[in-house]
């Protein structure tokens, strides 16, 4: 269709009293001075659904959140989940070497870029306590250590002990994780 002349949208006149050509609607389109429509560049939806935490740092491969699960996409815009249910906290993401890590208030991921996401560090000890009868004063702390892959947390405030004779300390009400 070629319009001689454009005016605007005629949309409050009834379509029986329309002149012959006029646009009463227009989805995608530019038109020109000269009254030439042109398909606008449009979009194409490739997956619907709640997205949150978009990152990439290449041309390759880039992560996000859909529908509270860690997915990753690749040029081709398929996604992968790598880790199901990280919820509706925001992540946020830093590369180190080959690796990205993503922390949110209630997550801490690691993973390759081929890879599934794993937890990242290993939980504090929430609370223990040390005793001994006698002996030589001392302060330990206690972390844990993940044998999958050795993986160390961080410590929790050292507590003061004594040694008993022998060098012993006694630690109890360290949690199982």
């Amino acid at each position: 269709m070629e319009l001689k002349q454009f005016s605007g949208l005629a949309n409050k006149t009834t379509q029986e009293s329309l002149p012959d050509g006029a646009l009463t609607a227009a989805l995608n389109v530019d038109i020109d001075d000269a009254g030439k429509l042109r398909r606008r560049r449009g979009s194409t939806l490739i997956s619907a659904g709640g997205f949150h935490s978009l990152f990439s740092d290449s041309d390759e491969v880039g992560y996000v959140v859909k529908n509270g699960d860690l997915c990753r996409f690749t040029p081709s815009m398929e996604l992968t989940v790598i880790r199901a249910g990280v919820g509706d906290d925001h992540l946020s993401y830093q590369r180190v070497g080959d690796r990205v890590y993503a922390k949110s208030r209630t997550q801490s991921l690691s993973f390759a870029d081929t890879g599934i996401a794993q937890d990242w560090g290993v939980p504090l000890v929430s609370a223990f306590s040390a005793s001994s009868s006698t002996g030589n004063s001392c302060q330990i702390a206690v972390v844990y250590r993940r044998d999958s892959d050795g993986v160390e947390g961080g410590a929790v405030m050292a507590v003061d002990a004594m040694t008993t004779p022998e060098g012993a300390i006694t630690v109890s009400g360290i949690p199982v994780i």
